[in-house]
């Protein structure tokens, strides 16, 4: 049994990723069109150059005949039983993409975000029919993938040491910072060696940039080699980096002629997945996981923020001033796994969504970044609300309105749909008196746990709160 609500059942609208080993196919910069976000393929019918009559076709003809009886007397003579066809690995869920939508709507109205549109992916395992049941929200929706890109970059630097002859971490002193630390500076270094080709200082004009252009398709054509490309764009380096604050140069050119790196959350939590279950360079696949292993309540994750203590998580996550994305694997501990690749904005979407949904309201924020545990609140309302976390240690929430709570001195209520059931207690500055709130909690197993607080995030609020954690003997 997956552990998963029964409610939820799968849909027969299925998905199709095809992952081959075939070598890559070489792209050129010749082959891309300038200032491009899609790609459009013209078929000309072209007239054949030899015709064939009647008296050339008949021997063919009987061939095909002949062979025909031979297949249909196999098919008669092939036993009943023949065994079922593989199952596919993504099955549609519009279940999983309803809650997923409402998870992002309670998300984007609370006033505790400046996040204003989003766009995700989530797979989760089918432990029971062994597939991956997918929900997304404009999960095709192409955008800057920041500090992201460096999962695709991880891939082809294990790539590119293969092709050497090298272990997988040949490139281990810069892809390690890249991975677990988002370091754009590594994640430059990684590109220029993989590609052999730094930045220079030439024009477009120059016989040299096409030949540096092509080199710089390496991680492109090595996606294209898992047919994971998918009409993204991944070539450029994320800045400031080792060759300067900003892009100049042959990389300036570069961004001008291909545009900016594009990731969608599908193909990105797609591409993830590949690393996972070793469909994406195998020999590596130990050492990748390691890469992008993190805690969950490490800076370098805003999604692992919401999950469950105990939880193995994989990750990469990338930060702006306008956008926070990250791609994720995790593991829960009762043996659920899931994949969610998600785009945050803190500014208003301007393109429908592709799933048939309203786009979610949105209101004045008071915060101009998006914060890094953002993405932690909409994993954890997607996970209770597709009941993912059955058979995980039960949670226990305390809030101000519990009848055990003990409230001691002068507080004031506040209001706000960012906060636990919707209201809050506060005191004004300057007020000395003493006053305290007391929230009890009843574990009757002994073991490990981890205590969180959540409170309305503010520009005003104290930043010398003292919490207290008690035991009673």
């Amino acid at each position: 049994s997956s552990g998963i609500n029964a409610e939820y059942g799968i849909s027969p609208i299925y998905l199709y990723a095809k992952m081959s080993l075939s070598p890559p196919r070489e792209r050129k910069m010749s082959e891309l069109s300038p200032l491009s976000s899609s790609t459009a393929l013209l078929i000309t019918p072209v007239a054949p150059k030899h015709t064939l009559t009647f008296s050339k076709t008949l021997p063919y003809l009987v061939f095909v005949i002949i062979i025909g009886l031979i297949i249909t007397l196999s098919l008669f003579s092939t036993e009943s039983n023949t065994p079922p066809p593989t199952p596919s690995l993504f099955v549609n869920d519009n279940c999983i993409s309803n809650e997923l939508f409402n998870a992002m709507e309670r998300l984007i109205s609370s006033q505790s975000t400046s996040i204003q549109s989003l766009e995700a992916a989530v797979f989760v395992y089918d432990q029971t029919n062994q597939n991956w049941r997918v929900g997304n929200y404009s999960g095709l929706e192409k955008s800057d993938p920041l500090a992201c890109v460096n999962l695709a970059y991880l891939v082809s630097a294990v790539m590119w040491c293969r092709e050497q002859g090298l272990l997988p971490n040949c490139l281990g002193g810069a892809t390690g910072p890249m991975t677990s630390q988002a370091s754009t500076l590594h994640s430059g270094i990684v590109v220029d060696m993989i590609t052999n080709s730094p930045n220079i200082n030439v024009s477009i004009q120059n016989n040299n940039f096409e030949t540096w252009f092509d080199a710089r398709l390496y991680t492109m054509n090595a996606l294209e080699s898992y047919d994971l490309l998918l009409n993204q764009t991944i070539m450029h380096k994320v800045y400031p980096t080792n060759s300067g604050l900003w892009p100049e140069f042959a990389e300036e050119i570069a961004l001008d002629l291909a545009g900016p790196n594009l990731m969608s959350p599908f193909s990105a939590a797609q591409l993830m997945l590949g690393i996972i279950i070793g469909t994406v360079e195998n020999q590596a696949q130990e050492y990748m996981m390691d890469r992008l292993s993190q805690v969950t309540f490490s800076q370098h994750t805003s999604l692992g923020t919401g999950l469950p203590p105990g939880t193995s998580l994989q990750t990469i996550v990338g930060q702006g001033s306008n956008t926070i994305a990250e791609i994720a694997y995790f593991q829960l501990p009762n043996g659920n796994q899931s994949i969610i690749a998600v785009f945050g904005h803190t500014e208003t979407q301007k393109e429908e969504p592709i799933v048939g949904f309203k786009t979610p309201q949105v209101q004045s924020k008071n915060f101009p970044y998006p914060d890094l545990s953002d993405l932690g609140m909409l994993a954890e309302y997607l996970i209770e609300s597709i009941n993912l976390d059955y058979g995980d240690p039960p949670k226990t929430k305390v809030d101000i309105n519990n009848e055990d709570v003990k409230i001691y001195g002068e507080w004031q209520i506040g209001v706000s749909n960012s906060s636990f059931n919707d209201t809050y207690l506060y005191r004004e500055g300057g007020d000395n008196t003493v006053a305290n709130i007391s929230w009890p909690m009843q574990i009757s197993q002994t073991g490990l746990y981890e205590i969180c607080v959540w409170f309305v995030a503010g520009a005003d609020h104290s930043s010398n709160v003292t919490y207290i954690v008690t035991q009673d003997s």
